[in-house]
């Protein structure tokens, strides 16, 4: 009894030496050991003789081979090793002679050409010179037929492709004027029926054809009247916020949001639409503060992230510091702007949430800071992803901002404001005039407007 470890699977058994050692587990074939005894080596030698004669696989002649030249000197090992290598040879060219008939029995041009191939490796093997003979002749006669046919398609798909265009065209013209026409009216008539949901959908559909955006515009703003004046604060809201540039749509959703809650707002409201939540001094001819407008820019779940409408105040990002985390941007939005600004139920709805600033240096280094704010100045990623346009991303500077010391520009009435992110040079990213993100910064000690934003819970 000898103790083997599989070459294959490193399994280890036990096993007589009385023939050939395959691994009882992965059946991989085993290295003889170094000493054996005449007995054994006869063994191994009768049980190689006895596969060798029943293989019939290029693998079982491979294995015999092994262990005739592992049995180097005993009796005839080695003239066997060489008869096991003729057979395999035989095989192989066999097996190519087979593999070449399945390609003829194709009878395709692919495969009576890789049948040519084949054939023409193997000349002298059984009856190969004539099958070559054959597969080259079959695919000529193939090659002729596919080139008839090949021409017989191409006449055809030419008056095809006439009447195809002709069809095109009467399908364009109806398509493009016929239908949208129709559909049109179709709307109209759906609209004095009051059948909203319908006329809307084929409104949206049409997208900018004749004045379909205005229609639904329109017929949005007139329900949004006339569920305001059923005293219908919610629908109203609704209807406003989607009626949004319509008219004085935007002020009178305003106006109906102030009579609402936060959630009722955002209930009926969707990405890009205006809430107020909070109050500050916005216009210093006013007596008192004003409710804070503010643009819905992402709805997650329970979690909504509000972005300030307007620049609202100015103030030094830092004084040499240019980190988030100790700047007096962010102390003054997280402790006067919060406290003065919030009552104590709605600061309970904002959220506290991780905020996460990038700083890279001027040789592409990054490092990452994490701080942990309710109240917080957008990133330039953020600035971008939130906002779709440089017009999008403009902030109007307030009345009060006006009387500030702020950058404001003077043909747009838009104020200059702080991001969080920092230049490479130390300087602070900015957002100009023209809704343009400033990314050569502007030194910290500067004063620039700032744009709140925070993520409130709605649940």
């Amino acid at each position: 009894m000898a103790n083997f470890k599989c070459i294959k699977c490193q399994s280890s058994f036990e096993e007589d030496i009385n023939g050939i050692i395959y691994c009882p587990y992965c059946e991989e074939l085993q290295p003889l050991p170094v000493i054996l005894t005449e007995d054994e080596k006869e063994a191994i030698y009768q049980d190689a003789l006895s596969i060798y004669m029943r293989a019939k696989s290029a693998d079982n002649i491979r294995d015999i081979i092994y262990i005739f030249e592992q049995l180097d000197g005993y009796r005839d090992s080695n003239h066997q090793a060489e008869l096991c290598k003729k057979r395999l040879e035989e095989l192989k060219t066999d097996a190519l002679y087979a593999k070449a008939l399945q390609k003829m029995d194709l009878e395709t041009v692919r495969g009576y050409t890789e049948a040519i191939e084949i054939l023409e490796k193997i000349p002298e093997w059984k009856n190969a010179s004539f099958k070559l003979d054959e597969a080259k002749a079959k695919l000529q006669t193939l090659q002729e037929k596919l080139e008839a046919r090949r021409q017989f398609l191409l006449k055809l798909s030419m008056i095809i492709s006439a009447c195809l265009i002709a069809l095109a065209i009467i399908t364009f013209l109806v398509v493009e004027f016929l239908v949208p026409r129709i559909r049109y009216s179709v709307a109209l008539n759906k609209l004095e029926d009051k059948e909203y949901d319908r006329a809307y959908e084929i409104l949206e559909d049409l997208g900018d054809y004749k004045d379909a955006p205005n229609q639904l515009k329109k017929s949005k703003y007139n329900r949004a009247l006339e569920y305001a004046s059923l005293g219908d604060a919610l629908n109203a809201c609704k209807f406003f916020g989607q009626a949004r540039g319509y008219d004085d749509a935007d002020a009178r959703l305003l106006e109906v949001c102030k009579g609402l809650t936060i959630e009722e707002q955002i209930s009926v409201l969707d990405v890009g639409s205006y809430v107020v939540f909070g109050v500050f001094e916005q216009n210093p001819e006013l007596d008192g503060v004003e409710r804070l407008e503010w643009i819905i820019a992402e709805k997650n779940g329970d979690e909504v992230l509000l972005i300030s409408k307007y620049a609202i105040e100015a103030v030094p990002f830092a004084i040499t510091n240019t980190s988030w985390n100790g700047s007096i941007a962010r102390q003054w939005l997280n402790d006067g702007f919060i406290n003065g600004s919030f009552r104590t139920a709605e600061k309970l709805k904002i959220r506290e949430k991780s905020i996460t600033t990038v700083y890279t240096n001027d040789k592409g280094e990054e490092r990452i800071e994490i701080t942990q704010d309710k109240v917080f100045l957008l990133s330039s990623n953020e600035a971008n992803r939130y906002f779709a346009s440089d017009d999008e991303r403009m902030a109007l500077a307030t009345p009060y901002l006006k009387t500030k010391e702020a950058h404001i520009n003077l043909d747009n009435g838009m104020a200059h404001y702080w991001l969080r992110t920092p230049a490479p040079n130390g300087d602070v990213m900015y957002v100009n005039g023209s809704g343009t993100i400033n990314e050569g910064g502007k030194t910290v000690e500067k004063i620039m407007a700032v744009r709140p934003a925070i993520w409130i819970s709605v649940k």
